[in-house]
């Protein structure tokens, strides 16, 4: 069974958040401090301060091999600190993510499965527990988690460009063998509009691209975090959900 979480976005309300930068990348690629590019510091500052997020986002892989092609859409829910609800469709089908910071729960809507079991002291550790079953997501999910703990090494800017509409600084980025290219609004707060994902060691020149819509205020309903089983709802160990 697969376990790779969609929960990428998510992990964008963990608190500090550093940049390595750099112009170009190169074999010994160093790092600087995220302070001196300021769209992703305010983007990094605005998602340590905000207690609520809500967002939608459609996403697509692209690959050589056909097996590996996917698409869907989700609706993110995040309550600071270790809160979250995760509604997922796609082609490989349907989920839902809860955690109210003690229970994580993964439901299957459609065959009425779920699986329960003890969330991690963070939403980026709880989503690490189901890391597999949303893996068109990982890609993003491994850019912030670089992020945050100040492991990119190389920054370039790309001037600007538009998604959906809204006016947008664009940069490209690189950790090791891995690169995104990240729109961020150019309207405060800078909130990641499209991020395109790619593996530069991979051979199957696989690719994924992430447009979000987000949710201001975010106005998340009280019991939006907690699960309760529905008649004939059967719960399973986590192997058994696919």
């Amino acid at each position: 069974m697969r376990y790779r979480l969609i929960l990428a976005c998510v992990a964008i309300c963990m608190p500090a958040l550093a940049v390595a930068g750099h112009d170009q990348a190169t074999d010994d690629l160093s790092v600087t401090k995220l302070e001196s590019l300021g769209p992703l510091k305010s983007m990094r500052d605005y998602f340590a301060q905000t207690s609520e997020l809500a967002f939608k986002t459609s996403f697509r892989e692209t690959s050589d091999l056909a097996s590996l092609g996917r698409s869907g859409s989700a609706k993110f829910y995040i309550r600071r600190p270790s809160s979250f609800r995760v509604e997922l469709s796609s082609t490989q089908g349907d989920y839902v993510f809860i955690s109210d910071g003690a229970t994580f729960t993964i439901v299957r809507p459609k065959s009425g499965k779920f699986s329960r079991m003890s969330a991690s002291d963070s939403i980026i550790g709880t989503m690490y527990l189901a890391v597999g079953l949303l893996g068109s997501q990982a890609k993003f999910l491994d850019f912030i988690w670089a992020v945050e703990f100040g492991e990119l090494h190389s920054v370039t800017p790309h001037g600007e460009d538009t998604v959906n509409g809204k006016a947008c600084d664009r940069f490209a980025i690189q950790r090791f063998d891995q690169s995104w290219d990240i729109c961020l609004d150019r309207k405060p707060p800078p909130l990641p509009r499209k991020v395109v994902s790619r593996a530069l060691a991979s051979n199957d020149r696989s690719m994924q691209t992430n447009e979000f819509e987000w949710i201001e205020p975010a106005n998340l309903a009280p019991g939006l975090f907690s699960f309760v089983p529905a008649p004939g709802a059967r719960e399973v160990r986590p192997s058994e959900l696919e």
